[in-house]
């Protein structure tokens, strides 16, 4: 009868501490502003998910030019101050990505406006994703790329437009 009892209470402490944990739910996907002033909607990044499985449960390959986007919006900012424009582009960005960002002059920007939507060039989520994305004054081209199940701008390039 003794061990009978123990193991009903080992089964509820069991029970009871299933009972009480939650899982881990990913964050629902932020939709930034899609109108032609998106500024606003780069307040916040998206949130997409937090577990580190890779790929397997990466967000789908369409929010990924949302990142695209919210990051080209922050990022087209040259007359805000450096702590704000930084405190803009940072959560779109990979960590290295991010911390190389840290210390840029927004005056040095190349653009000051976005004139149309990201738009995928090449890659695969495997590899990134290519985004290139219409400005005032050239392309921003943009990687874009699956880290712990979110998609964060990993890398960025200018071409001016031509003369």
């Amino acid at each position: 009868m003794k061990a009978l009892t123990s193991a009903h209470i080992l089964l509820s402490v069991l029970l009871l501490t299933a009972a009480c944990s939650t899982p881990d739910q990913p964050a629902p996907t932020p939709q930034p502003d899609s109108s032609a002033n998106r500024t606003a909607a780069t307040s916040a990044a998206p949130d997409v998910g937090i577990d580190d499985e890779g790929l397997a449960n990466a967000p789908p390959v369409a929010d990924a030019d949302i990142v695209a986007a919210g990051f080209a919006d922050a990022w087209v900012r040259p007359t805000t101050d450096p702590t704000t424009w930084w405190t803009g582009v940072q959560p779109w960005c990979e960590d290295g990505l991010a911390a190389s960002l840290r210390g840029t002059d927004p005056e040095g920007v190349p653009a000051s406006r976005v004139i149309g939507s990201p738009q995928q060039s090449s890659g695969t989520p495997e590899t990134g994703l290519h985004f290139e994305v219409p400005t005032d004054t050239g392309t921003l081209s943009l990687t874009v790329a699956a880290i712990g199940g979110r998609w964060l701008v990993s890398d960025v390039d200018f071409a001016p437009s031509a003369a």
